[in-house]
């Protein structure tokens, strides 16, 4: 169906696009929106975050029957908000302003959520433009399409993030709900999100690449990675200490695992911030993990910021490589 339809009839899912300073990218977004396959009524939202180059003028100008809000910069998470705030759809998804969407991104997270009603969410695979597999291959399970996950605060303790770029859907509602008094953890609402997420019943995989990813030389997560794996960890903490339910042998196990993922990146930036409040809270809630692995990999990450580099111990680099996208 396409976008223009939606006029006819109330939109089953509301897309939304947060975008700042993105002339260059957004058309290729939003056209990639227009040809879906998906036979409902559907819109898109795009939220202009303060930009300050010609992208609002040039999706006002798209028209199509895209809507366009502006507001002043507040960032990412604030501008998904204010898009769900207008929606009408009954369900919402969400599009990076420069990724793009395969012609199957809205049927496939539609199906997937209509047939696993226990599901309050919905989540794909994003393949990297110039890489060799798609972005969430760390867990097997995730592979297959209709997967439940009964436990998903568990899966995110053990492997880390596997949602990339908010490539979820969920009931509009429910997105409201979740993120009424979520604090801001930029530039990882997405995985902050996720995990407040995860303590409100089962995720499920659509089990498919829906997604295009652009690791662009000025995204967060080449620009501020230390700040991005903080932030993770600071919402993995906050998840924590709100699910007492979760402390068992089990889950302490998967925690401390996360700990030595996260835990460097974070000590090294509240160190460099003087930011000793945060660095204490973190020290006295995880001196749990605290192990050889986690002291290895403090040094490098302290090691990489003399040398003026910002790494990351649990995400290797590889070299760029085109291929088509792959269903998984």
């Amino acid at each position: 169906m396409n976008i223009s339809d939606i006029q006819q009839e109330p939109p089953a899912i509301s897309v939304v696009i947060p975008v700042y300073n993105r002339e260059d990218v957004i058309l290729r977004a939003l056209s990639s929106l227009v040809t879906q396959d998906f036979k409902h009524p559907y819109e898109v939202i795009v939220v202009d975050d303060g930009s300050t180059d010609q992208t609002a003028e040039m999706v006002a100008e798209y028209g199509r029957g895209i809507r366009l809000i502006r507001q002043e910069n507040r960032g990412a998470h604030h501008a998904r908000r204010a898009g769900a705030k207008a929606a009408t759809g009954e369900y919402i998804a969400f599009l990076d302003s420069d990724d793009e969407a395969l012609s199957t991104h809205l049927s496939a997270h539609y199906r997937t959520l209509q047939s696993h009603p226990q599901a309050i969410l919905s989540f794909a695979a994003s393949q990297d433009r110039f890489g060799k597999q798609p972005l969430h291959l760390s867990h097997p399970a995730l592979l297959l399409a209709g997967t439940i996950l009964d436990q998903p605060l568990l899966d995110f303790l053990e492997i880390g993030g596997f949602i990339f770029g908010m490539n979820v859907s969920l009931k509009r509602e429910m997105f409201l709900e979740l993120t009424d008094d979520m604090p801001d953890y930029w530039p990882a609402e997405d995985i902050a999100f996720c995990l407040r997420a995860s303590k409100q019943g089962p995720f499920v995989s659509v089990g498919e690449v829906t997604q295009i990813r652009e690791l662009r030389d000025d995204s967060v997560s080449r620009t501020m990675l230390s700040l991005q794996d903080t932030q993770c960890f600071l919402s993995m903490i906050e998840a924590w200490e709100m699910s007492p339910a979760f402390h068992t042998q089990e889950y302490q196990s998967y925690f401390r695992q996360a700990i030595r993922r996260y835990g460097p990146s974070a000590t090294v930036y509240f160190l460099l911030q003087s930011r000793w409040q945060e660095l204490r809270r973190m020290l006295r809630l995880t001196k749990c993990g605290f192990s050889y692995s986690y002291f290895r990999n403090l040094f490098r990450q302290l090691f990489s910021q003399s040398c003026g580099r910002l790494s990351s111990p649990h995400k290797p680099q590889r070299q760029p490589q085109r291929l088509a996208p792959t269903k998984l």
